[in-house]
């Protein structure tokens, strides 16, 4: 396929799944912990953040972002709405760019059509809350990450430790991923993936922890909050059933016992996907240690360091690494393309069109009514 006809297909992508997201938008009612965005965007508005931080859990930066947007359309949901919607759309081409790189175009034209069409990622390009821009800084991450490991610019690097310092303050949770980063960089050292030089990678963890660090005497009042004072009601400890739900989140986006009694087909449909997602990361491994450390480090490491902590603290909700979705429809997508026989390949994706068509009809007959998350708990 020439270079005008990749995008031009992108083009159409992008435009289906921006009807996708608008339709009814104004109708929608508020998500999960939508109202914080609200209050803490009022708060930066205000100037009272900081002196308000011990009543809360929350980092600024997210905030700040929606700030002009929230002031100077008079406190318009919908115009934040829009703007989640933008960032989902950013992110589509940000990820279509990154499987074009590792990958090959049509991984990547898959790709950004399992992400229009994704019913987890539909939902989290509405939802007034960070995830859709961590999606755009973990990708873009990943793509600065893999150039540095090819020529060892420092420039690369300090952008690297510019987007980790300034994810943390998005979201506290994206430390998961700035964790599994490292990780990936000493994992790929020890093994001789890489040649690159151990010391300006310890410089730059150590910049973004001095970073971070700006944030402990905040972070001491929201703790002696959540966690001394127990005020975390709607997350209890983990339950190993809950990391791999995740995948399944990912895969469907539909509360489990919602599909369970309701929509059978769409749990067959999140266990396809799921070894899809998994055959994908060993068609990785079979042709590339290199790609495949950075692959399973970035989509599996989060979610293992986040479940670590959750055993100890209530934490862990599959949430906090949702911004993971584009790099699990890349290896669903690595798979599908791996089926050589075109009539089993195209059934398979007409399939999952079609299951995640009645996700998405589901979703927009209830999400105009209150408490909708009901069926989808995002």
């Amino acid at each position: 396929m020439g270079k005008s006809k990749v995008y031009l297909v992108l083009i159409l992508i992008l435009i289906v799944a921006l009807l996708l997201r608008v339709y009814n938008i104004d109708a929608k009612a508020d998500g999960t912990d939508e109202k914080w965005s609200f209050i803490m965007t009022d708060q930066i508005v205000d100037g009272t953040f900081l002196q308000n931080v011990g009543t809360h859990a929350h980092v600024p930066l997210f905030y700040v972002f929606l700030a002009p947007f929230w002031w100077l359309s008079g406190k318009s949901i919908l115009v934040l709405r829009l703007l989640m919607i933008l960032l989902g759309l950013i992110s589509i081409i940000v990820t279509f760019f990154f499987a074009k790189k590792i990958f090959n175009e049509k991984i990547a034209l898959l790709t950004a059509y399992l992400l229009a069409l994704s019913p987890f990622h539909l939902i989290y390009s509405q939802h007034i809350r960070a995830y859709a821009l961590l999606m755009i800084m973990c990708i873009g991450a990943i793509i600065i990450m893999m150039k540095y490991l090819k020529d060892e610019k420092i420039i690369g690097l300090i952008g690297l430790t510019a987007i980790y310092i300034a994810a943390f303050y998005i979201h506290m949770f994206a430390a998961f991923f700035v964790f599994a980063q490292y990780s990936i960089f000493l994992v790929l050292k020890i093994t001789k993936e890489t040649k690159i030089k151990i010391k300006p990678i310890i410089i730059s963890g150590i910049i973004t922890a001095l970073g971070w660090a700006l944030w402990i005497p905040f972070f001491k009042e929201q703790y002696n909050l959540n966690i001394t004072q127990g005020a975390i009601k709607t997350i209890t400890t983990l339950n190993p059933i809950h990391v791999p739900y995740t995948w399944y989140k990912y895969a469907v986006a539909m509360d489990f016992s919602y599909a369970l009694k309701n929509h059978f087909s769409v749990i067959i449909l999140a266990v396809g996907l799921v070894g899809l997602a998994i055959y994908g990361l060993y068609k990785i491994w079979k042709t590339g240690k290199k790609e495949f450390i950075i692959m399973a480090g970035n989509v599996a490491l989060p979610v293992v360091f986040l479940a670590a902590i959750g055993i100890f603290f209530p934490v862990y909700s599959f949430r906090y690494v949702s911004y993971l979705v584009p790099l699990f429809m890349m290896l669903v997508a690595k798979s599908l393309i791996e089926i050589q026989n075109a009539k089993v390949r195209y059934t398979a994706l007409t399939i999952i069109t079609i299951i995640w068509l009645i996700v998405l009809k589901v979703y927009w007959s209830v999400f105009i009514e209150y408490k909708w998350g009901l069926e989808f708990a995002i």
